[in-house]
């Protein structure tokens, strides 16, 4: 124990002797499938955990003190922590719809953060017969593996992908579950069950600013627009770079005169997908890494492209995808850039990746795709926190697996890393080298095409006819735009909350349709019929109408 934590816990039994001490500590045990009493010896794996330990040690040698052996927490509050198992699933389904867990049988105990203030606050009042012991504050209902926890999300949100990974380690290794029988004896009951615990975070998260975590809930319309608007005056400062030399062997019998980057899809220059995917994402500023017939791609696009400014490094003879790249730096105006490779497309929101990159504080980052079969590409191997470890070759009859999507954030020092003059491939030659060094992937569920070869070329037209052309940001009716009353039935009971007009004109001009669901039990129950609801709902129209706002019907 460090002199500071010594000189505490001298403190703190000095005190003990007059004064209540209520002390919360953790019920780390390595007891596996076996109950954990406050008979069970604590086996704390962190030196935080030791710590804590020891002092409930000493404390409980003075008799004015109760030690609370807290469970995981959960739940909302206003610096909740991210890195506990319930919020760190919830946040993970709620933001990137996905998560790779390690270890899945590893079990925990969970308590809402909201029994835990009150069970201090119970042992306080219940001090004089509770004094001089410790108890286990946790759910006897809630002893659950990973694995049983992130299904009983999944059964909430029906959309979250979860991976059980078979190979590889999760450095947590806690693995204990808990009896909570003395603090019940004691007179305590938890309140907030999990299932509670999980849609009070899902909603939470839904309001809650989804780039940097801020730990603090706002409304959520102005968050949206303060989230959209950062994002993207962000981005915009990112140089971001199309690896646009390719010569398109494979497809000699499609383009034969033209680069890969020209070929028409949808009646549109494959490239003009990609600058489109740039622009949406708030990006200013790309460098065209051009080689073989170059020039039409100048011819074709020209300086600008929409809002974005286009710039040309051209490579007189082929260098691979690295060397285009390394030639290209003097063009790069940004640290990190944004790299996308010029025959691929990955439908996967780029802000959220830039967001991501920028939490994780690291160099340098690839958007990884799940494909069905992976056995063209070859697949990459990631560990429980995203770092890459391996780049697979390529197995006759793989199955599904993640997949290189052709997109990264790379720092202008890896850049600088690259021979200069020299034939390289980042796929074949670079990333490799640094896998396992430092590099990470980010794991993305959207639609992944690569036009190399003439089958997926003939595809992509497909491809693009089923994405989305809009974006719509779907709101809750009550408490989120108009005041909230129980069993609204009354045109004259509508009044929309302050702020709600201008901040939802602001998501019509950022280009976002706006459709609101509302779920009115009240009919069900006879308290009014349909067509008193219509009359409600007109009067909620023409009141956004006023502010000049106008919902999507499509």
């Amino acid at each position: 124990m460090t002199k500071f934590c010594r000189l505490g816990m001298k403190v703190s039994k000095r005190s003990a002797g007059s004064k209540l001490i209520a002390f919360a500590n953790t019920a780390e045990a390595k007891t596996g499938d076996v109950f954990c009493t406050e008979e069970t010896p604590l086996e704390p794996m962190s030196l935080y955990g030791q710590t804590k330990t020891q002092a409930e040690q000493e404390l409980l040698e003075s008799p004015n003190v109760i030690t609370l052996r807290l469970a995981t927490v959960f739940g909302m509050s206003p610096r909740m922590r991210l890195d506990l198992l319930v919020n760190h699933f919830v946040y993970a389904a709620a933001t990137d719809s996905y998560i790779v867990i390690f270890e899945k049988d590893f079990k925990r105990n969970y308590i809402h953060i909201r029994d835990v203030a009150d069970c201090f606050v119970y042992c306080i009042e219940h001090a004089q017969r509770m004094a001089g012991r410790p108890y286990n504050a946790g759910l006897d209902a809630a002893n659950l593996s990973k694995e049983e926890l992130a299904l009983k999300i999944k059964e909430l949100m029906p959309n979250f992908y979860v991976h059980f990974a078979e190979v590889g380690s999760d450095p947590d290794k806690r693995n204990y579950i808990v009896s909570n029988q003395r603090l019940r004896d004691a007179g305590f009951e938890t309140k907030r069950s999990l299932e509670e615990g999980i849609q009070e975070l899902f909603k939470g998260y839904r309001m809650m600013r989804r780039g940097s975590f801020k730990n603090r809930l706002i409304l959520l319309l102005i968050n949206l627009r303060s989230t959209t608007a950062t994002e993207a005056m962000e981005l915009s400062r990112v140089t971001a770079a199309i690896l646009a030399g390719g010569l398109g062997t494979r497809l000699r019998s499609k383009v034969s005169d033209q680069p890969k980057v020209l070929a028409e899809v949808g009646a549109r220059p494959f490239l003009a997908y990609l600058l489109d995917h740039l622009a949406t994402a708030g990006c200013r500023r790309v460098v065209l890494c051009t080689g073989y017939l170059g020039e039409q791609v100048a011819r074709a696009f020209g300086k600008n492209y929409g809002p974005l400014r286009l710039v040309y490094s051209q490579e007189q003879t082929p260098v691979g995808t690295g060397g285009a790249l390394r030639l290209a730096l003097s063009h790069i105006e940004s640290d990190p850039v944004l790299v996308m490779n010029g025959d691929s497309y990955c439908d996967t929101d780029l802000n959220a990746f830039w967001n991501w990159h920028r939490r994780r504080q690291v160099t340098t980052s690839i958007v990884l795709a799940r494909v069905a079969r992976s056995e063209r590409y070859g697949w990459v191997k990631v560990d429980a926190d995203g770092r890459v470890l391996e780049f697979a070759e390529k197995q006759r009859g793989a199955g599904a697996g993640w997949i290189n999507a052709g997109i990264y954030l790379l720092s202008r020092e890896m850049i600088q890393s690259i021979p200069q003059g020299a034939i390289s491939s980042l796929e074949k030659d670079i990333f490799p080298g640094w896998a396992g060094c430092g590099l990470s992937g980010y794991m993305s569920l959207g639609r992944f095409i690569d036009i190399g070869t003439p089958e997926d070329f003939a595809a992509a037209e497909n491809f693009f006819a089923g994405m989305k052309q809009h974006r719509y940001v779907v709101l809750d009716r009550d408490g989120t735009i108009i005041e909230e009353r129980e069993y609204l039935s009354e045109p004259e009971q509508v009044a929309l909350l302050p702020g709600v007009g201008a901040a939802l004109r602001e998501l019509q001009q950022m280009g976002f349709g706006l459709v609101v669901i509302t779920n009115q039990s009240g009919v069900g129950r006879g308290i009014f019929d349909q067509a008193q609801l219509e009359r409600v709902h007109e009067r909620f129209r023409e009141l956004l109408e006023r502010e000049g706002v106008h919902l999507d019907r499509r």
